[in-house]
């Protein structure tokens, strides 16, 4: 089992990542034991502790959402091949050189590439339990941008915006 860490946490786990991540991203990831999962803390004798599991006070309550969702939720709120496409969209190459010899509708669309990969380093540089609040005009501007590509619908923005069971 491989994952990738950020502050001692495993922020993703896979058993081949070269196979389901942009090299760049599948770099990241280390070898860790077989039960290690999303979420668990290395401390500071390198042991893996699992998370505590969630308590009475995290069950779902009677279909009412929350929009301040830790990233590991947010990241969960988009389908596989939403996000991959995401990300593939966001690892194209953006240059000065690019964007000096566009023409306005591709120079707009090459903004667009630049902003997407902008908004995941922030969402990514957020530790899993980091919050992202759906509401925040950021996370908004960054849905439109993705609805504007072209990589979501604008129903799917809706329901992504709606959060998650309380």
């Amino acid at each position: 089992m491989k994952a990738r860490i950020q502050n001692d946490v495993a922020v993703d786990v896979h058993p081949a990542p070269e196979t389901a991540f942009h090299p760049s991203i599948a770099a990241q990831f280390e070898a860790v034991p077989d039960e290690v999962g999303l979420g668990w803390r290395r401390d500071a004798q390198g042991t893996w502790v699992a998370p505590p599991e969630p308590g009475p006070s995290n069950e779902p309550n009677s279909g009412q959402m929350r929009t301040s969702v830790t990233r590991t939720e947010y990241y969960g709120l988009f389908t596989p091949d939403e996000e991959a496409m995401i990300r593939i969209a966001a690892s194209e190459q953006v240059t000065s050189d690019k964007l000096n010899a566009a023409d306005a509708p591709e120079k707009a669309r090459l903004m667009g590439v630049a902003k997407l990969a902008v908004m995941l380093q922030r969402i990514d540089a957020l530790a899993p339990t980091d919050n992202v609040d759906l509401g925040n005009p950021q996370i908004q501007a960054g849905l439109d941008l993705l609805v504007a590509a072209g990589l979501l619908t604008p129903e799917r923005k809706a329901e992504i915006s709606s959060g998650v069971e309380a």
